[in-house]
């Protein structure tokens, strides 16, 4: 019996794959247009996910039974390794007045306006830097100054998007009794 040696079916199939694969990193490694994919479009997601803690509300002068600013703790969501530019991003106010959409400001700017209040870390080895993007590790305080007091009972809303992320919004209600700092939850 005589044996011709050959490529199976089997053989050729894992070569023409191997050799597709092939072309495919060679053409993203020489530049060959925008990178695209399920593993490229993941990794732009990384960045624009944004968790939020600690919400307190703070006491209008004008008006004790009213808030007339609020405070939250963001950070980027748990493993995300991207980061999230502050300065880009939209901060909106919503009440039963309407939406406002809040511009970026600085320590002792007139309302309405929001800003970063603090810029904490996560230890044991991380430290947050003095610049306004939220990275890996870092937590940022926001303070946002309302447009106008909500008073007891009535309901707010902020909505936080990053630059190309999801949108993250806080909505509470102001309880009956309002102390000089009020835990939203």
């Amino acid at each position: 019996m005589r044996h011709i040696a050959g490529f199976t079916a089997l053989e050729w199939t894992i070569l023409i794959v191997m050799a597709g694969l092939l072309f495919t990193v060679a053409g993203h490694m020489t530049g060959g247009g925008k990178p695209s994919g399920l593993v490229y479009t993941a990794l732009g997601e990384t960045g624009s996910l944004i968790e939020v803690d600690d919400v307190v509300g703070y006491q209008a002068a004008a008006d004790p039974g009213a808030l007339d600013s609020a405070s939250f703790t963001i950070r980027l969501f748990l493993g995300d390794m991207g980061g999230v530019d502050m300065d880009r991003a939209t901060v909106t106010f919503s009440d039963r007045s309407g939406a406002t959409v809040l511009p970026q400001g600085t320590a002792g700017d007139a309302p309405p306006c929001w800003m970063i209040a603090d810029r904490l870390n996560s230890p044991p080895f991380l430290i947050a830097d003095g610049d306004d993007r939220l990275e890996p590790g870092e937590s940022f305080v926001i303070r946002v100054l309302f447009p106008h007091p909500v008073g007891a009972g009535e309901t707010f809303t902020i909505a936080l998007t990053p630059p190309g992320g999801l949108q993250e919004s806080i909505q509470r209600a102001v309880p009956p009794r309002v102390t000089p700092v009020t835990v939203l939850g």
